[in-house]
């Protein structure tokens, strides 16, 4: 797995708890436009940081506490290296 992989699966979970920890595909694919969106999320699915569901033919996404502890966690150190 590159870098690149691994960092934008976490900007994946990171925006999805800026954006209130649930939104759908196209709530996130609006605000990141990257066709990788669902790999991504079946990748955090198997971490247990995100859970998602199917409302009529919507699929949303929400963030779990382990989530968003690991989300903390990333701003807390992204914080850090903009001092």
């Amino acid at each position: 797995m590159t870098t690149e992989v691994v960092t934008a699966k976490y900007r994946f979970l990171v925006l999805l708890y800026q954006l209130g920890g649930e939104a759908s595909w196209s709530e996130i694919f609006s605000h990141w436009r990257n066709s990788e969106i669902s790999r991504y999320a079946d990748e955090l699915k198997l971490q247990d940081l995100v859970v998602d569901r199917w409302e009529k033919n919507k699929r949303i996404f929400k963030i779990t506490e382990k989530g968003i502890t690991l989300v903390k966690k990333i701003l807390e150190i992204e914080m850090m290296v903009a001092q």
